[in-house]
């Protein structure tokens, strides 16, 4: 699956509560991504065959019931 776009951007934290704040998001941002890398390598067979957004739905249906 190929990468469709990657930004960087310049972050302008000016407090320490919003460095705080900053790090807890990039914390939890980062331990989230990785649950879904270890849901998507598990469950490979499922997800490598589909293209586009129905990756999304693959592993939506993989990690909660929707109805």
């Amino acid at each position: 699956m190929p990468i469709i776009r990657s930004d960087s951007l310049a972050l302008h934290v000016t407090s320490a509560d919003q460095q705080t704040a900053l790090a807890d998001t990039l914390a939890l941002y980062r331990r989230l991504v990785r649950d879904l890398m270890t849901v998507a390598y598990m469950h490979w067979p499922q997800v490598g065959v589909c293209e586009g957004n129905a990756v999304v739905e693959v592993i939506e249906r993989l990690i909660h019931p929707t109805q």
